[in-house]
């Protein structure tokens, strides 16, 4: 509470971490402007102190040098672990605490109930009595937080997290922003889920649309290919087939009679008979296989000599 009252530089309230915050905000319940206390409260301003509570004895020796105490242990460690777990402006208290301040709640009651405001009539002791009056004025206000696992430490602690009765507010802060949180998630996972359900329709449309009979089976004059389309004509009038492939493709999709009609076309484009002067050379270079001339036969095909249609039945040399 002191740290609202402050002195801060001008620089750490301009700062996004320092400048002061009210709650309600400007956007809650129509309220606009910081002139409004009734409405709205201060709950942060400066510097974002976190600090950590637990509840134990620790272990204390006096430094030789200072000539101060000095507190460590496990109890020192589990405080300063629960300390490190919160984020600025946040007080984590352990599970120690919260069943002392839970009997400080219940001698609270028995005050209310008995009419009592001093807390010294029912306390003995002057600084414990002292310490919960200053309680009971200040007020409190408590939410659990869970089970967190704290650094360097085996067993997971309970922590709550603890403010002052002016300081609710960010608390409801807190829980505004989780729940715009978790909204925000829902809406990102419904928004996945649509996607999803989106793709599957589209494949289940594009299966639907492979598997339709209109796309497995067409029409004869759709399937029917022209004998003049799957043939290629050469450079010295010779035809073929333009590739396997097409021509497996074109007996699936013809008929028996188209396949008669196909033999009957593919015997007009048949290799011409040879000439007279092709006749000549076959006949000659026959004749020297025979007759053992290997020097002129090997003259004869020498590349260039001899067309690669004139070779010997017998032998084709390869280019």
């Amino acid at each position: 509470m002191a740290f609202l009252a402050a002195d801060w530089p001008q620089e750490t309230l301009d700062s996004p971490h320092g400048c002061p915050l009210y709650w309600p905000n400007d956007d809650e319940n129509g309220v606009k402007g910081i002139g409004d206390v009734e409405k709205r409260r201060l709950i942060y301003r400066g510097l974002r102190v976190r600090m950590g509570v637990h509840f134990g004895s620790p272990v204390s020796e006096e430094d030789p040098v200072t000539r101060r105490m000095d507190y460590f242990g496990p109890m020192v460690n589990r405080s300063a672990r629960i300390s490190g777990a919160a984020d600025g402006g946040q007080v984590y208290v352990s599970q120690d605490v919260m069943d002392e301040v839970y009997a400080i709640l219940g001698i609270f009651e028995t005050a209310d109930l008995g009419g009592i405001t001093d807390m010294h009539q029912i306390i003995d002791e002057p600084s414990l009595a002292r310490d919960v009056q200053a309680l009971k004025t200040l007020g409190l206000c408590a939410t659990p937080i869970g089970e967190i696992k704290l650094k360097g430490l085996e067993s997971p602690e309970f922590v709550s997290m603890v403010y002052p009765a002016a300081l609710r507010g960010r608390i409801d802060m807190q829980v505004q922003e989780e729940e715009r949180q978790q909204l925000q998630k829902q809406q990102e996972l419904q928004q996945q889920q649509q996607q999803q359900q989106q793709q599957l329709k589209r494949k289940k449309q594009e299966w639907s649309r492979r598997e339709s009979p209109a796309s497995i089976s067409k029409s004869p004059n759709q399937r029917k290919t022209p004998i003049s389309d799957s043939l290629i004509p050469y450079h010295n009038g010779q035809s073929q087939r333009s590739s396997i492939d097409e021509g497996m493709q074109y007996m699936d999709s013809t008929s028996l009679g188209s396949l008669s009609a196909l033999s009957s076309q593919r015997s007009s484009f048949s290799r011409q008979p040879p000439t007279q002067v092709q006749r000549n050379m076959r006949e000659l270079s026959m004749e020297i296989s025979t007759a053992g001339g290997a020097e002129i036969r090997n003259r004869l095909r020498q590349v260039g000599d001899m067309p690669l249609w004139s070779a010997p039945v017998t032998r084709r040399s390869v280019s």
